[in-house]
């Protein structure tokens, strides 16, 4: 009986360090090249703009990249805001996402505050007003890994995992949502109908 419970725990923890090893060490070196594939040969690629809706206060915009085949390689999407901006990069491999890279820039303070303007504020009160200073914009990155629409792993700033403590489902849903307008925009296009 004792044996038994040995060889049990023995198999669990065993299950339990592969489950947790993390993604396949080829995996991300496939994904490391094709994204060096697709950033090398990006000025071979037809680049279309297209349309996102209004996500953001001052305003979006997307833009696909296609391949000789007419495969989006590439899709990269802005959103504008008056106390930040983010820029993000869907990478795919026929049609399915398979890296992102997410940019975000918060502004220290709203992009039309002037230091003139930031001195009336806080003579009438407003504690911590400052001016919009482009130098001090904070950055954050992540950068999301996939697999046949799995999550392998997730980088934060300075390259820190963070897979387990991250939500990432909206990311994938943002992949095919942004596919989906670009491959409607360039289908438009073909047909005549597109802007």
């Amino acid at each position: 009986m004792r044996q038994i419970k040995l060889a049990i725990i023995t198999m669990l923890f065993t299950i339990s360090v592969s489950v947790w090893a993390g993604p396949e060490p080829n995996q991300i070196i496939w994904i490391k090249n094709e994204y060096k594939l697709i950033r090398d040969d990006l000025k071979k690629y037809e680049s279309i703009r297209f349309e996102v809706s209004q996500e953001s206060a001052e305003g979006s915009e997307g833009l696909a990249y296609t391949d000789a085949n007419g495969d989006i390689r590439l899709i990269e999407v802005s959103h504008f805001g008056e106390t930040g901006k983010s820029h993000t990069e869907y990478y795919y491999f026929k049609g399915k996402p398979f890296f992102v890279l997410e940019e975000s820039y918060r502004y220290n303070s709203h992009i039309m505050i002037t230091e003139a303007h930031a001195k009336d504020l806080r003579e009438d009160g407003v504690v911590g007003m400052e001016a919009f200073d482009e130098n001090k914009t904070v950055k954050n990155e992540y950068r999301y890994y996939f697999n046949n629409g799995k999550v392998l792993m997730v980088l934060g700033d300075k390259g820190k995992d963070i897979t387990r403590r991250h939500e990432y489902s909206y990311v994938l849903d943002d992949c095919v949502r942004y596919y989906n307008i670009a491959k409607k925009n360039i289908s438009d296009r073909i047909k005549g109908t597109g802007k």
